[in-house]
């Protein structure tokens, strides 16, 4: 049986490691699904549960936890984007 998910690792996700957090967040935020009968990352959406400034926290921790790349700057501006459904900066 094969399995719905895979594993891995987040220092190479794209969204990790891009210019701007827009994509993170709308991960955080919205959640991730495989492709239906795919094998792919999972993940659960967490923008009923969490604020915007904790949103906030966590896409910057992710940025400097796992990617090389500089901080990103107004991550709490683009989580209010994003939660609004404003176009992205």
């Amino acid at each position: 049986m094969a399995r719905a998910y895979a594993w891995y690792t987040t220092a190479l996700y794209t969204a990790v490691n891009a210019p701007s957090p827009r994509n993170l967040i709308q991960i955080i935020v919205g959640g991730l699904r495989p492709i239906e009968s795919e094998p792919g990352p999972i993940m659960p959406p967490f923008g009923v549960v969490l604020t915007d400034g904790q949103i906030a926290s966590l896409t910057t921790y992710i940025r400097a936890r796992y990617s090389a790349q500089p901080a990103w700057s107004g991550v709490a501006t683009e989580v209010r984007n994003v939660r609004e459904g404003k176009a992205g900066s």
